[in-house]
């Protein structure tokens, strides 16, 4: 954009000597604002032009310092520049006197000028559009500044100008549809020879920026095609989300969203030797912000903690939970939880401020929601903290770790294929396989024992990279000894045995769960669940008939308690609205919990029972822990009818 420059030197000046001179600020075709210097406190009570009274439709003072000045708004469609007219002054003493003046269009470099047109646009009210008075303003303004749209919102706009400004001595004036006002725009940033305006009045196209004593115009027109193109900051803009905090009342949702945008999930500072990081800022389904922070180099105390949420004034204290883990192997030498309520609104930005070692220090931080797949491993990273505050599990760590009922595609690192094909098998029985290889062989000849000619495909699910060559080779050489058709899949480390679950129940076939280790009782039992899936191809899970699994400690829940499962062939797993599972075992008794809500009776079938031979073939520990307590936030009795379901045995004849 080039700068256009004003025809500043051709604006007149008074040529009548010995006359004052009547300032005038045009307002329409037969309207204008007009002032006079005048000494001994004397009032103008009427200005006759031509012979002619022009009638006085409003009048204000404008005091300064010694002396006061009153600006009168008259109509007269005759004033011209150089006009002599007359004014009829009354003075303090009671006397009127008539001062000869001369008509002059205000210079900008008269004192007065900005003070006038600051008294216009505050106290002169329901003046109208004014397109004379805008005409007035771009003639006498110096140059019009070139200016770049950042982001326009649906009711207001953020805008650079390259123009020179302080902070404390930029005037900003606009016309919009309530006429010309001074409150159109507000100064956030200064720096660079730029400045960055937040115009909250969206009918408002053309500014006037007074600094430096030049009077600059800047046009706000910016063409559609013009806003396809990228203009917003790139990277984090914490000063400018600093400003429009402080600076705009009750942001809308959009801006809050636009300030967030501003912001990383994440940033870190330097201390001395030491280094904070702000993990995330999470939202929790409680409607509780966690602050994950993390303190490497050297452990250090952390004071005065407060955090302000975008376009909140209200200064937030958070609860702190610290640990060091000194001697350990992580990656922080300190972990700290700090929570407090979240505020009313959508999702946005959060100021955290802290005082460490003497120095104040901030940082905004945008929230991120607690669905994020990031939560699960940021979960896992931060459950040493609850060693110190118990309390902190159940309120912080399990809910960042459950929140999400989204269950990806698990992601596979190794498959391989053992045996004979089969197009077209009765059952699926799909073992997952831990460190004990020899438990997982005895679950592979258990099934080789008791499914006699049934035509099965044995699938075993090993979680562990390390172990993928040793089971390949093991599970080679079982296919060979049983003649079994076998599939050895090795998942990768960020697949759970949940997700595995959800997605192997999916399958054209009949499939059954079990854990390495599981050896079946009985002799016939494949036949007689293979039966049952034909009458009911729902979830089934095994277990002696005494096992109360709702009754039980929720703990062992988890366990191999649950000796087995069966589904018949396409069952949806429910995930919508329940907590996450990482394990087998906690996804496939949620399910059954889930499915007792509306039934009388859980499906427990005995002909799944199987012989737990490897007590340590479980899910990890805080898999296990994790599970535990969202089943039993799913046991807890209904809030409709204040019941729990009880397991049933089937009575169908095998």
């Amino acid at each position: 954009m080039q700068a256009v420059h004003g025809d500043y030197a051709k604006l007149p000046v008074p040529n009548a000597p010995g006359a004052s001179a009547l300032f005038v600020i045009p307002h329409s075709a037969n309207e204008a604002f007009v002032w006079c210097s005048l000494a001994d406190g004397g009032s103008i009570e009427n200005v006759q032009i031509g012979g002619a009274s022009a009638p006085v439709l409003d009048r204000k003072k404008l005091f300064r310092p010694g002396s006061s000045l009153e600006v009168l708004f008259i109509q007269a469609a005759q004033l011209r520049d150089g006009i002599e007219c007359d004014l009829h002054v009354s003075l303090p003493a009671g006397e009127v006197q008539i001062v000869r003046a001369v008509a002059q269009l205000a210079r900008w470099d008269n004192a007065d000028t900005v003070r006038v047109l600051t008294l216009i646009a505050n106290r002169f009210e329901g003046a109208g559009a004014a397109p004379v008075l805008e005409r007035y303003l771009a003639y006498i303004s110096i140059w019009q500044a070139p200016s770049r749209l950042i982001t326009k919102l649906s009711d207001a706009r953020i805008v650079e100008v390259d123009v020179e400004a302080q902070d404390d001595s930029l005037r900003i004036f606009g016309f919009s549809d309530e006429g010309f006002r001074s409150d159109v725009a507000q100064l956030l940033t200064t720096g660079d020879g730029k400045v960055v305006l937040w115009v909250s009045d969206a009918s408002v196209q053309q500014l006037y920026l007074d600094g430096a004593g030049s009077l600059v115009r800047v046009s706000l027109d910016v063409r559609p095609s013009a806003l396809s193109v990228p203009v917003a900051p790139r990277g984090p803009n914490h000063t400018l989300v600093e400003a429009l905090h402080r600076s705009v009342e009750n942001p809308s949702p959009e801006l809050a969203a636009w300030a967030a945008n501003q912001c990383q999930p994440q940033g870190s500072t330097v201390i001395d030797t030491g280094v904070l990081e702000v993990v995330r800022a999470v939202r929790l389904p409680s409607d509780e912000v966690v602050l994950l922070l993390g303190v490497s180099g050297a452990a250090f105390d952390l004071e005065a903690v407060h955090v302000e949420a975008f376009g909140v004034p209200e200064v937030i204290e958070p609860r702190i939970v610290a640990r060091d883990t000194e001697g350990e192997a992580s990656e922080w030498q300190q972990q700290i939880l700090a929570s407090f309520p979240a505020p009313v609104g959508p999702d946005g930005c959060y100021r955290i401020e802290w005082t460490c070692a003497g120095q104040r220090l901030s940082a905004w931080i945008r929230e991120t929601g607690a669905t994020d797949p990031a939560m699960p491993a940021l979960a896992r990273a931060f459950r040493s903290v609850a060693s110190v505050e118990p309390e902190a599990f159940a309120a912080l760590i399990h809910p960042l770790a459950t929140a999400s009922d989204h269950y990806a595609l698990p992601s596979r690192a190794r498959v391989c294929d053992f045996g004979a094909a089969l197009p077209d098998p009765r059952a699926e029985v799909h073992v997952f396989v831990g460190s004990d290889l020899d438990a997982a062989h005895r679950t592979v000849l258990g099934l080789f024992l008791t499914t006699g000619t049934t035509p099965i495909r044995v699938h075993l699910c090993l979680f562990d990279g390390g172990l993928a060559d040793t089971v390949a080779a093991a599970a080679r050489e079982w296919s060979e000894t049983y003649q079994l058709c076998l599939r050895m899949t090795c998942y990768s480390a960020r697949a759970t045995e949940a997700q595995v679950v959800r997605h192997l129940c999916t399958a054209a076939h009949p499939a059954v769960f079990v854990r390495a280790g599981a050896v079946p009782r009985h002799s016939d039992w494949l036949r007689r669940v293979l039966d049952h899936l034909q009458t009911e191809p729902v979830l089934h899970i095994g277990g002696r008939a005494n096992d109360d699994v709702l009754g039980a400690d929720p703990l062992r829940l988890v366990e191999p308690r649950l000796t087995a499962a069966a589904v018949g062939p396409g069952y949806a797993v429910t995930t919508a609205g329940m907590p996450r599972f990482y394990s087998m075992e906690g996804l496939l008794l949620g399910q059954v919990i889930r499915e007792g809500q509306t039934q009388a009776t859980l499906p427990l079938l005995p002909e799944l029972d199987f012989v737990c031979t490897d007590r340590n073939s479980g899910a990890d520990p805080f898999s296990t822990e994790l599970d535990s307590r969202s089943l039993t936030i799913l046991s807890q009795p209904s809030a409709a009818t204040g019941t729990r379901s009880s397991p049933r045995r089937s009575t169908k004849a095998g």
